[in-house]
């Protein structure tokens, strides 16, 4: 009887400490259980996963993963792949920022947008592609060349972005060499002599349309959809069509 009155005093002990049990802000093991639907929570601001924010306008910008912790933008360009200009950045107080973990481990920055841009390190003239899941692929020039031509004349071409040395470990995932002309996850494309009409080459291997809400809702740039020939897609299923936001695709921090 005396050990179970001592428990009880210990689960009331807790409770008291705790704030009576209730929900967890970034300050209490943020994103310990987080999943797609997570939430950071706090005096000022509530933040969704994949969500942009800045201090108070400040120029540093930064996105929540899935874990709950905070990301950072590293510049401009990387910035730019995932948004044209400042819509639905969120501004947050100094006190919030604080209150928001951030990465022990890689990713620690954001990286391009998968399909946006070629990317290379330093001294190194290897072309890689960048696919979801902070990943990159090798790929040859020739190939790059026929599958990274913009559909639209002010579109971005195969000049790839140069990645810095202490950046590039945030593209912390491997995949196995492009080979082929044929189109990879997290490309935009139209097809030649198709029509107008855009895909998405999905991470499962399927191609799916993307219809004009679905190219608003998931920050979709023109300047950064290609022009395939039919051949680059050949026996590849298709999808069901993006008409809406889809985190996995729209998340800048592709799953921290």
């Amino acid at each position: 009887m005396l050990t179970v009155f001592r428990f009880l005093l210990l689960v009331l002990a807790c409770l008291t400490a705790c704030g009576g049990g209730g929900g967890k802000n970034p300050g209490q093991d943020a994103g310990l259980d987080a999943g797609p639907d997570a939430m950071v929570e706090n005096s000022c601001q509530a933040l969704e996963v994949g969500d942009i924010f800045v201090v108070e306008s400040g120029p540093m910008k930064y996105a929540l993963d899935l874990q709950g912790e905070a990301m950072y933008f590293p510049d401009d360009d990387v910035y730019g792949s995932w948004r044209s200009g400042e819509e639905g950045v969120v501004s947050v107080e100094q006190s919030c920022l604080d209150m928001i973990p951030i990465p022990s481990h890689y990713p620690g920055g954001v990286s391009v947008r998968p399909g946006s841009f070629l990317v290379r390190r330093v001294n190194d003239p290897q072309l890689y592609a960048v696919l979801p899941g902070n990943t990159v692929a090798p790929i040859s020039d020739q190939v790059a060349a026929a599958l990274y031509k913009p559909a639209n004349p002010n579109g971005v071409n195969d000049e790839p972005m140069v990645i810095p040395d202490q950046l590039w470990p945030n593209l912390i995932n491997r995949a196995p060499e492009i080979v082929e002309v044929r189109v990879h996850p997290g490309m935009l494309f139209v097809i030649d002599g198709g029509g107008e009409t855009v895909y998405y080459a999905d991470a499962d291997g399927s191609i799916r349309v993307v219809t004009n809400a679905g190219f608003v809702a998931n920050h979709f740039q023109s300047r950064f959809v290609r022009l395939v020939s039919l051949s680059a897609i050949a026996g590849m299923s298709s999808g069901s069509s993006i008409s809406r936001r889809i985190l996995g695709i729209d998340d800048p921090t592709q799953g921290g």
